[in-house]
């Protein structure tokens, strides 16, 4: 073998070694996109069945005057969730990110004034973990306007949905089915 031989295959071999490792990182990040990806969608499927760590809140007395309010409190949720997991699993609107992410601003909008207007009207634990979604809701909605992708959008308000998610699976769990309905929608596809 001639000296000039030896270096050309070393040489050959590092570029495909640097790729190498740069689809395994891809392969690793993108493993890792889809594990998050899979715990917010478990989370927003079980929207009603949320309990970590705790137990499921005993239901209280709702005066049936508040069941028109949470029944749009029900489906703005369900609107607004099921966007989000057309967001998650890619299904998004073909004009681009801007067109879905205004559609979304939108939704979170309707959602946020139907948790206002319900809250006056619910007894105060069932109020308390209202507040909580306003105050979440309202977080997405400049989390959707600031974010500059879908991918982008999910890092953002992954924290967001996890907490708000939570505060309406308490509140569904103090309503109970004093109204006929459960109050957490039953998010399973977009």
């Amino acid at each position: 073998m001639t000296p000039t031989t030896a270096p050309h295959n070393d040489e050959a071999r590092k570029p495909s070694r640097a790729r190498f490792f740069i689809l395994g990182a891809v392969g690793a990040f993108v493993f890792l996109v889809v594990v998050v990806c899979v715990a917010i969608v478990a989370a927003l499927n079980s929207l009603g069945d949320i309990s970590i760590g705790s137990k499921h809140l005993e239901p209280i007395p709702v005066a049936p005057s508040a069941c028109p309010y949470l029944r749009e409190v029900h489906d703005k949720a369900d609107a607004a969730g099921r966007a989000y997991l057309g967001v998650l699993t890619g299904q998004l609107d073909p004009h681009g990110w801007r067109t879905e992410a205004a559609r979304h601003a939108q939704l979170l909008a309707a959602f946020e004034l139907t948790l206002r207007a319900a809250k006056p009207h619910v007894p105060a634990p069932v109020a308390n973990e209202l507040q909580t979604v306003i105050v979440k809701v309202a977080a997405g909605r400049k989390e959707v306007k600031t974010a500059q992708s879908p991918s982008d959008y999910q890092s953002l308000s992954a924290g967001q949905v996890f907490e708000g998610t939570a505060a309406l699976g308490n509140a569904s769990d103090l309503v109970g089915n004093a109204c006929g309905f459960v109050l957490s929608p039953n998010v399973t596809s977009p």
